[in-house]
């Protein structure tokens, strides 16, 4: 298997969730990523329906810790949100996008002919972390997921918003900063 170029922006592909795949063929396909795709894109992980396979597999590989494989994964559980998280994506390029990751997640993963359920979140290490965002991510493109569809809506006032110093809007003629601010 030579290594793919990841696919861009709207491609069909990465709107639609990928195949189910059997588990030696996913093995597979995984151990190519990791050799092969992930040291030539220098990033934390990658779904293989970025590379044009349609099948369940991503691998995550954050900096000096083990590789995880994803074969048929799926997230059964999730905490609390964390902050803002600013997300890019190799298939995105250089798009930097706002959405709300979790930081401890649940999954199901197949391993030989079964599942097991793993639980992975944040501990007090940074790498940890990173690893947690990347298993969501990639898991949303296995869903067809992007970004774009992660991606944190600005909400948008109804009125302008009233400075300090500008009239205050109930009509009493002191400045705002004065009357219905506090």
């Amino acid at each position: 298997m030579l290594v793919k170029k990841i696919i861009e922006a709207d491609h069909d592909m990465l709107h639609q969730g990928a195949e189910i795949v059997e588990y030696k063929e996913g093995l597979k396909i995984a151990k190519h990523i990791l050799e092969n795709v992930i040291p030539t894109y220098a990033c934390y992980g990658i779904a293989a329906n970025q590379l044009g396979i349609n099948k369940a597999v991503a691998v995550v590989k954050v900096n000096e810790r083990e590789p995880i494989f994803l074969i048929n994964p799926k997230i059964t559980a999730l905490s609390e949100p964390m902050r803002k998280w600013d997300e890019g994506c190799l298939s995105y390029p250089g798009d930097k996008i706002k959405m709300v990751r979790y930081k401890t997640i649940q999954y199901e993963n197949m391993v030989g002919k079964n599942y097991y359920v793993n639980e992975i979140g944040l501990h007090s290490d940074y790498n940890h972390l990173l690893e947690t965002i990347a298993i969501q991510h990639e898991i949303d493109h296995l869903c067809g997921i992007t970004i774009y569809d992660r991606q944190i809506k600005p909400t948008k006032r109804l009125e302008p918003k009233v400075s300090r110093n500008a009239p205050c809007p109930c009509n009493s003629g002191k400045k705002y900063k004065r009357c219905c601010l506090n």
